[in-house]
């Protein structure tokens, strides 16, 4: 039985008598019906209690799986008063120990019944009681008497059994329940003194926070007072704030009214930006038809890049035949950029293209820098002048005529190598009286002569050092044998080594090919 109930402390009291009390009366019925039959009593003394067991065994297992007391403590019940009356009106009469077993299910049907079902348990058990006396009183034959005194000890001391083992579990029970109860109550108690304590505890801190509270209380009250006095303080500046903002919005309106005038001049400025670029356009243009178109076929073929540093530079070339045998060509790079250095050079361009400087043979470079020298002094041109390199080549001879005024050398290119013409004078403006001289050289019949300005070599790089002559020289016979588009690639190798796509001087290169 023990192996059976050991998990069941945990169930209510009145459950637990329940599971205890149905299993016992499994047992008793079966015990009875199987003495019974063996003393070959009544055959209701031994149906009846199988048919109690099966029952009990029904509500033994249906308490086991439901937690549900009521329902089970009625059909209990009503299977009690039904079996233990008939075998107890049937075994004896009122001479039987069966009537103690009345009393024990009295007594457990009471203590599994709730408050409701008490007086019906009491009511039901004393009508069966009052109904069996009565009935053997005035109907004594139907009475079944032991056969013998075996018979009878033998169910004396069965019912005896059960009654002790019901005694045994429900007392055992009852103390195991007071004592879980006792265990529940002492174990509240001392979760409610630990409860207490930390409630005391936490009073404790609570009156501690109050200190602090009042503490904090007369510092807010400390913080108020000059939280006051500085919105007295806020006020005035507010005030002064507002006379700001009267005077913020007298200004705005002014400067509304400069900044329509503003707009108007910016309007204005944009339209003769407008009117000026045009014109530059138009100069730009104008200069660009002024440089002849590239020579192509014959004997002497010439190439070209202009890139000016602005919308006008100070740069210009051009070349042209002198006569049948002569061809002169030549580069100009006056001082400065822009407008007036466009002008300057365009009319030295003009002079040289139109050779209308009086008295000078124009096959003879000494003679056109003398002219020029004497017609173009700085002083009478706000300080402009510039430098020129001057070249006449003969086709029959195959002679160059050159002179330099301050220019950067001519480049001459063959099968034997690179030749350099440096320039034997200074620039043109500087001193009238000077006199100019020019030299001749024997050109190969298949030789490139490269007239070029400052601003093809004069390259900074990223890094502030500057691109020397040197590695120019080395760039330019790179290139030398691509024909086609030889000084376009010298154009996008010089922005590779500025990093810029805009150059900061004029870029002004001049191929004539001999041969």
């Amino acid at each position: 039985m023990n192996g059976v109930f050991d998990n069941i402390e945990s169930y209510p009291l009145e459950r637990r008598i329940l599971i205890i009390t149905t299993s016992a009366a499994v047992l008793l019925c079966t015990a009875s019906a199987i003495l019974n039959y063996y003393f070959e009593l009544h055959y209701g003394l031994y149906i009846i209690p199988i048919i109690s067991a099966t029952v009990f065994l029904i509500l033994f297992n249906r308490s086991l799986q439901t937690e549900s007391v009521g329902q089970i403590a009625k059909a209990f019940i009503i299977t009690c008063v039904i079996a233990l009356t008939f075998v107890w009106f049937l075994n004896d009469g009122y001479n039987s120990s069966h009537s103690l077993l009345i009393f024990n299910a009295v007594m457990i049907s009471i203590m599994i019944s709730g408050k409701n079902q008490r007086l019906f348990v009491f009511v039901i058990f004393l009508v069966a009681l009052s109904s069996s006396i009565i009935i053997q009183y005035y109907y004594p034959q139907t009475i079944v008497h032991y056969k013998s005194e075996g018979s009878r000890f033998g169910d004396i001391l069965l019912s005896t059994a059960y009654n002790l083992l019901i005694l045994y579990y429900l007392l055992n029970y009852v103390l195991n329940n007071y004592e879980i109860e006792r265990q529940r109550v002492i174990y509240e108690r001392k979760r409610s003194d630990t409860y207490n304590q930390k409630l005391k505890e936490k009073n404790k801190q609570i009156s501690n926070h109050i200190v602090e509270l009042d503490e904090l209380n007369k510092r807010l009250n400390d913080v108020n007072y000059q939280i006051t006095k500085q919105n007295i303080e806020l006020d005035t500046l507010n005030q002064n704030q507002k006379k700001l903002n009267s005077d913020i919005v007298h200004k705005n309106h002014v400067l509304e009214s400069l900044n329509n005038e503003l707009n108007q001049s910016n309007s204005t400025k944009d339209k003769l930006i407008m009117r000026i670029n045009k014109e530059l356009d138009i100069a730009s243009k104008y200069v660009m038809s002024l440089i002849p178109k590239p020579i192509t076929n014959g004997k002497i073929r010439t190439d070209w890049v202009y890139i000016p540093s602005v919308g006008l530079g100070g740069d210009a070339f051009g070349y042209s035949r002198l006569d049948r045998d002569n061809f002169a060509s030549y580069l100009i790079d006056v001082s400065g950029h822009g407008v007036g250095a466009a002008l300057h050079s365009v009319q030295v361009l003009n002079i040289l293209q139109h050779r209308t400087l009086p008295h000078v043979d124009f096959t003879k470079p000494d003679e056109v820098l003398n002219s020029l020298n004497k017609i173009f002094k700085m002083d009478l041109y706000s300080g402009l002048y510039f430098t020129l390199f001057y070249a006449v080549y003969n086709i029959p001879t195959s002679t160059l005529r050159y002179a330099g005024a301050g220019h950067p050398p001519l480049i001459i290119v063959n099968d034997s190598g690179i030749n350099l013409l440096e320039s034997q004078n200074i620039f043109i403006g500087a001193v009238d009286s000077l006199k100019y001289n020019y030299d001749e050289i024997k050109v190969e019949e298949t030789s490139s002569l490269y007239i070029f300005s400052d601003g093809v070599f004069e390259l900074e790089k990223p890094n502030k050092e500057m691109f020397t002559f040197n590695e120019f020289q080395e760039i330019l016979l790179k290139y030398h044998s691509k024909t086609d588009s030889e000084l376009l690639y010298l154009y996008k190798d010089a922005q590779t080594i500025c990093g810029k796509d805009f150059l900061e001087d004029d870029y002004s290169l001049l191929k004539i090919r001999i041969g």
